[in-house]
């Protein structure tokens, strides 16, 4: 899929008008996780991404270089899986310069009410670009 990944992008970017500086990513479950990852090893300035029930995959993973940026982890509360993750997944973000802000629904492993999805795009949007701290 990275294979694929890579070759799509620059395709969307010569056609898709867009700022270099605010490219997002995101996911739900395996889709945050290849969000995480291809932040990793695709260089872009990666403003941020939006993962909805997903994680780093785990310690095996905590040596790739996460790009600085803002990641807005949405998970539901019953969501033992996401959410046993949260604390060491934002400590290893946050050593590469990440800011993070996790965002709480009501819930399992499941794609976020619309209303905390809005809430956690508007917070990846706030603030300029990249990993400023939001006021």
């Amino acid at each position: 899929m990275l294979e694929r990944f890579t070759a799509l992008l620059p395709q969307i970017e010569a056609t898709v008008p867009h700022d270099e500086n605010r490219m997002f990513m995101g996911g739900v479950s395996g889709g945050a996780w290849r969000s995480y990852h291809y932040s990793a090893q695709v260089p872009r300035p990666w403003a941020g991404i939006f993962a909805d029930g997903g994680w780093l995959g785990g310690r095996i993973y905590y040596h790739l270089p996460y790009p600085r940026m803002r990641v807005a982890m949405v998970n539901g509360d019953k969501d033992t899986a996401a959410n046993r993750y949260v604390d060491p997944d934002t400590t290893r973000l946050q050593q590469s310069g990440c800011v993070v802000s996790v965002h709480a629904f009501e819930g399992g492993h499941q794609l976020a009410p619309p209303s905390v999805q809005e809430k956690a795009l508007r917070w990846l949007l706030s603030d300029g670009v990249g990993a400023e701290t939001p006021q």
